[in-house]
């Protein structure tokens, strides 16, 4: 039993880690695509498109850390 209790914690420390990973990934994505459509076509839409990208991104990555906050 105390062999399956540990076990269940690594594997619960070994997903948080990997959704993290995720997350920051996905935020860097969401950075660089908005880089590219900014630098293929600089009009104004364009912007507020990339600016749209980079800020779901940050909104991502800060979600996901205040869902695992301990007051």
């Amino acid at each position: 039993m105390t062999v399956r209790a540990i076990l269940s914690i690594f594997l619960f420390v070994i997903v948080y880690i990997t959704l993290i990973l995720l997350a920051i990934g996905l935020t860097f994505l969401c950075a660089l695509g908005s880089y590219y459509l900014i630098k293929a076509k600089p009009t104004f839409y364009t912007l507020m498109i990339g600016v749209g990208l980079v800020s779901l991104g940050v909104f991502i990555s800060t979600r996901w850390v205040k869902l695992f906050e301990v007051n």
